[in-house]
């Protein structure tokens, strides 16, 4: 159970999102419908990976428990099949903010997606390919949010060694030394 429930790995996305193709999305999906199908709570999975779902598929406490209570309601199908509880997690990503700064980094398609491409998200696929930097500012965000929630790009987020973060909560100003 405590393999379920780790943070993705987002220092391998190039792998895990490239060439596995397991979404953050699909990862969270994949972690909750395991929590509910061995009954286990909410408070079973660790706080980051918790915060981390949340932002990725929208589910929370209250909606994992709603999840759960449906299912149950379902008594004798519950019993007999676990997995009707996937009909009720989300089938999208949920939409976030995504900063201009982000790299837009492609996935190894199939040759039936590859198909499906309109023209515009060819022309966006092949600029990813010919770019050395790919920020999304670069792209047509419409276009680029369309081919996330497909599973065909996922965002990379640059972090350089010499990066640091700075805590802030509500804007409050540091506080005081002496």
């Amino acid at each position: 159970m405590a393999q379920m429930v780790k943070l993705f790995p987002y220092h391998l996305a190039e792998y895990v999102c490239r060439v596995m193709r397991v979404s953050p999305f699909r990862y969270y999906c994949d972690m909750i419908f395991e929590v509910m199908r061995n009954e286990q709570p909410y408070g079973s999975i660790p706080n980051f990976s918790a915060a981390d779902a949340l932002l990725v598929t929208g589910i929370e406490r209250n909606e994992f428990i709603d999840i759960m209570n449906k299912c149950r309601y379902k008594k004798i199908m519950w019993k007999l099949n676990k997995s009707i509880a996937k009909e009720f997690l989300p089938t999208q990503p949920v939409d976030f903010p995504i900063e201009p700064w982000w790299g837009v980094c492609f996935v190894n398609f199939t040759l039936e997606e590859f198909k499906k491409l309109s023209e515009e998200e060819m022309a966006t696929i092949d600029q990813v390919c010919k770019e050395e930097a790919n920020s999304f500012i670069l792209f047509d965000p419409d276009i680029a949010k369309g081919l996330h929630r497909r599973g065909l790009i996922y965002f990379d987020v640059p972090v350089y060694p010499d990066d640091r973060f700075q805590e802030r909560i509500n804007d409050a100003p540091p506080p005081f030394t002496l």
